[in-house]
């Protein structure tokens, strides 16, 4: 456990070693604004999802244009940080069901937050629709996204094996109207 006195020393050690990086980090961080994403922006979240997954191939213009004009109802939000989107996150309303089709945050600005933020924001859009529950794949080696979404509620509930092009097993998490309403019925 850290005492006080060592914890402040070092936080003023690493203020005074990059007083600026942590500057900018957090005037960066307090001007974000979440929103949703507009069809110009297409090609943005086409490389922020190959910034993030570098070895994988993102989702195509055609799929962004197919999820976003398709029959169910979606809500896709973008992290703008001063008119530079910085992740993004979508779900699809299928019936009683919602699906998270995507969330992705720049590697720099991951752990800040803004995932989270997302996430929370498209349960409350998915809340609006009284769904019963909410899905969500995950790669079986992001043990990072694993943790949000756990942190958020969501539970394991199966694998699905070779699950992305390149092989590599998904973990199914769920969460339950339970969690996402307060109470069932």
């Amino acid at each position: 456990m850290w005492k006080k006195s060592d914890l402040l020393k070092t936080v003023k050690r690493v203020i005074k070693q990059d007083h600026f990086m942590i500057q900018d980090t957090v005037a960066a961080l307090t001007h974000i604004t979440y929103r949703s994403v507009r069809l110009d922006e297409i090609k943005t979240l086409q490389a922020i999802q190959k910034t993030v997954y570098p070895d994988r191939a993102a989702w195509s213009r055609y799929a962004f244009l197919a999820e976003l004009n398709g029959k169910h109802p979606v809500h896709y939000l973008v992290a703008d940080c001063q008119g530079q989107l910085v992740g993004f996150g979508g779900i699809r309303i299928e019936e009683s069901h919602a699906h998270v089709t995507n969330l992705a945050v720049l590697p720099e600005l991951q752990g800040n937050g803004i995932g989270s933020e997302l996430i929370t924001q498209l349960l409350a859009f998915a809340e609006g629709y009284q769904v019963t529950s909410i899905t969500l794949e995950v790669r079986a080696s992001n043990e990072k996204a694993q943790r949000l979404y756990k942190s958020l509620g969501f539970k394991l509930s199966t694998t699905k094996n070779s699950y992305y092009r390149d092989g590599e097993d998904a973990y199914l998490m769920v969460l339950t109207k339970e969690v996402v309403g307060g109470h069932s019925d």
